[in-house]
């Protein structure tokens, strides 16, 4: 069995319109090499891409889920393994246990191990799986994938799948947005606060509801609109919370506003380093020749202003 190892030192880009999947590395000297349906993946598109442990490539496709060693692709669709239910795979991560996550369409979440899936999860329980997406769970570091349930939250773990806090945590959970150290960040279905759980205890956070009115957020889409993110910590004791228009600390029980929007919006947070968060903005007006980054470091937010050259 020929693993394809070598993928770690490559770039993946996934074409969604053109339909083909390839790979280059950085410097010179390597070439680039194509896959399309001829070569064996099931249709053109490809949705998410992850490398297990063991070095094989996952791919999420309309057409099943996709494993591939580097030169042969191979093909789970329903047909084949009925555990699985539909073909149309959107989001996908391997636990600790070496289970391979994903969701359908339909927002039924499967663990596939030694050849078989197993559902997890299943959106004809209720409503929460109306909204799920790609990013329907949060890995910690132990390799646990907790998502949310009409009944709550769950975790999976070395194979096995368990209500978590059933006696505090009773309503929808639709995203767990990040568990660490036996704290867990959360929200319920059609509510509009950031919960987080700590010694049997369920705290309210914020209320991250913007009104669809808001002029920040002309021109953006329902997603761009509603996305909170918790970014890696930039310190051992204060969580950054981000949303569309406005960035707080949480520390020592405590938030704090560190910014708040005048007129961009944010659209994605990266975080670069153990000190350092990027930000990228746009403006309703939609003039990308003047987006903003903003910079967060050692406790400061810094504006900063990219003038995009012709």
């Amino acid at each position: 069995m020929l693993l394809f190892r070598r993928v770690l030192c490559f770039f993946f880009i996934l074409s969604l319109g053109s339909g083909w999947l390839f790979s280059q590395h950085v410097s010179q000297g390597y070439t680039i090499k194509n896959w399309t349906i001829e070569d064996g993946l099931p249709v053109k598109s490809v949705n998410h891409v992850i490398q297990a442990e063991n070095g094989y490539l996952w791919l999420s496709t309309s057409g099943g889920l996709v494993r591939f060693d580097g030169v042969t692709f191979k093909v789970y669709t329903s047909a084949d393994y009925p555990g699985l239910r539909g073909n149309r795979i959107l989001g996908l991560v391997e636990s600790g246990d070496g289970s391979i996550i994903v969701m359908n369409q339909g927002a039924d979440i499967f663990a596939l191990k030694d050849e078989t899936f197993t559902l997890l999860s299943s959106s004809n329980q209720g409503v929460v799986g109306e909204v799920r997406d790609k990013k329907f769970y949060y890995k910690d570091e132990e390799g646990r994938v907790w998502f949310g349930d009409d009944n709550g939250m769950l975790v999976y773990d070395n194979g096995s799948l368990k209500p978590f806090a059933s006696e505090l945590i009773q309503k929808p959970v639709e995203r767990i947005l990040k568990a660490e150290q036996g704290i867990v960040w959360f929200t319920y279905f059609q509510d509009t606060f950031l919960y987080r759980y700590e010694d049997d205890t369920v705290e309210k956070i914020l209320d991250h509801n913007i009104s669809p009115t808001d002029s920040r957020l002309k021109g953006l889409s329902l997603p761009a609109r509603n996305w909170i993110s918790l970014p890696d910590n930039t310190s051992n004791d204060t969580q950054l919370i981000v949303t569309p228009i406005e960035i707080y600390s949480y520390q020592d029980k405590k938030l704090s506003l560190l910014y708040q929007s005048t007129g961009e919006a944010f659209l994605n947070v990266v975080t670069t380093g153990a000190n350092t968060l990027l930000l990228t903005t746009v403006f309703p007006s939609q003039n990308f020749e003047n987006r903003s980054l903003f910079e967060f470091k050692n406790g400061q937010l810094v504006k900063k202003t990219i003038q995009l050259s012709n």
